[in-house]
């Protein structure tokens, strides 16, 4: 498998996660253990019975006794009724279930001591062994028969049809002993045929117990995507994310609206397809992600922003945020009225001048006096002798202390101008003169 076959599978295997996280988030409070379903056929169904005890404390393990068309048919119910965290499956049916839903599906596994064991069984009954097993034979075996001494012979299935065929060819051969899957067992059941289980009771257990993992997981992760959620929810902008198929796995209410789409609408659909004007394909391609770009959308303007999203320095997805252009505007006009007022405020009270000199504080007394009224107050004195600190002291102790308080440098107005710059002038009435 290379690099981009290896990202893929891993950016599926993600997007089942995400999509099954949902499902786990569902579980109730009552009942916190996972809620695992398998899906299996007769014989196996019993070894299931039989081992699900031991994980009464640790899991809600049910069983449904059903194969192919129809463990298909109960796996979309299973999903849409989002009564399952993980399905445990096998062979054929596993096969089909992991094909064809977003639900965690575990596979018990086969394993090359599973078919020992069945061999042991079945040489008791005889020297002529058929299996029938799911696909792929296994190549173990050539090895195997030979250390049992015993005639061994393989069939692979891959539809019901296929273990029909395959069996009847065995019966029909003189082999008195199958080994094989739960409906191969049935089927040999029914004909009379010794048939043995190929699964044994520590495959099963070694699929509980990493359903039980899975689903552990996928609990930590639901508490996770509920808490991204929750800051989503919260933002002032609108916000949407894809994965790297373009697929959107995450979008806030300010977004909703703005599309006017759901959220179910939404998830796991390409962003293109939903609103061609928002497409995040430039990004994604590695091109230089776009900041402050200026979009309309319905008539409205927004500021955009694509970023990409990075994992281990590969884009995994990327990001889109959308903010009223009218939003900014307003926050700008509220950043600049914050601080021409902090600009124009007096930052000095009687408190903070001090001085022990008679003649200190003949004038401190003096200053406070006169700031108790409104009239106009002329302050002189040599440079550095700390007139501003008086003006502003007055200034925070007079009834207009919460007015602005604005400082001229009259020194650096020529005197013809400063008269018309304190009091105003008509617009025009010498060359340049402008308000602005």
């Amino acid at each position: 498998m290379n690099h981009h076959e290896t990202q893929t599978a891993r950016q599926e295997e993600k997007t089942q996660m995400q999509k099954s996280i949902i499902s786990a988030s569902r579980a109730t409070e009552a009942d916190p253990r996972p809620r695992i379903r398998v899906i299996s056929y007769t014989g196996l169904s019993r070894l299931v019975h039989a081992v699900a005890p031991e994980y009464q404390s640790r899991a809600n393990i049910e069983i449904s006794d059903v194969i192919f068309d129809n463990a298909l048919a109960m796996g979309h119910e299973l999903e849409s009724d989002g009564s399952t965290d993980v399905i445990i499956s096998a062979g054929a049916n596993a096969a089909i279930l992991r094909s064809s839903l977003s639900l965690p599906v575990v596979t018990i596994k086969l394993t090359g001591y599973d078919v020992l064991l069945a061999l042991f069984k079945a040489r008791r009954y005889a020297e002529r062994v058929g299996i029938v097993i799911f696909r792929e034979p296994i190549p173990e075996i050539e090895q195997i028969k030979e250390m049992l001494r015993i005639e061994v012979s393989q069939r692979t299935y891959t539809t019901v049809d296929d273990v029909s065929e395959c069996f009847r060819a065995l019966a029909d051969a003189g082999f008195k002993v199958i080994v094989g899957s739960s409906l191969v067992v049935d089927l040999a059941e029914r004909a009379g045929i010794t048939g043995i289980l190929v699964y044994t009771p520590a495959s099963v257990k070694q699929a509980i117990e990493d359903a039980i993992e899975i689903a552990r997981v996928q609990r930590l992760e639901a508490r996770r995507y509920e808490q991204l959620n929750g800051v989503l929810r919260h933002l002032h902008e609108a916000v949407l994310a894809v994965d790297a198929k373009e697929q959107v796995i995450a979008i806030n209410p300010l977004m909703e609206r703005l599309i006017d789409k759901s959220a179910d609408e939404m998830l796991g659909h390409r962003l293109r397809d939903v609103m061609t004007e928002l497409n995040l394909g430039a990004v994604l391609e590695g091109h230089a992600q776009e900041t402050g770009e200026v979009v309309l959308i319905k008539g409205q303007t927004y500021v955009a922003n694509r970023i990409a999203i990075r994992e281990h320095g590969n884009i995994s997805g990327a990001l889109l945020t959308l903010q009223d252009a009218d939003t900014i505007q307003k926050a700008d006009g509220n950043i600049r009225t914050q601080r021409r007022v902090r600009q124009l405020a007096a930052r000095y009270r009687f408190q903070q001048i001090l001085g022990n000199s008679a003649a200190f504080q003949r004038a401190l007394c003096a200053a406070e006096r006169y700031a108790r009224t409104n009239s106009t107050i002329l302050i002189t004195g040599e440079s550095g002798t700390g007139k501003e600190l008086f003006a502003q002291a007055i200034h925070n102790a007079n009834q207009r202390r919460g007015h602005p308080f604005v400082a001229i440098n009259c020194a650096a107005l020529p005197e013809s101008l400063l008269e018309s710059e304190l009091f105003g002038y008509e617009e025009g009435a010498f060359t340049g003169s402008r308000k602005g």
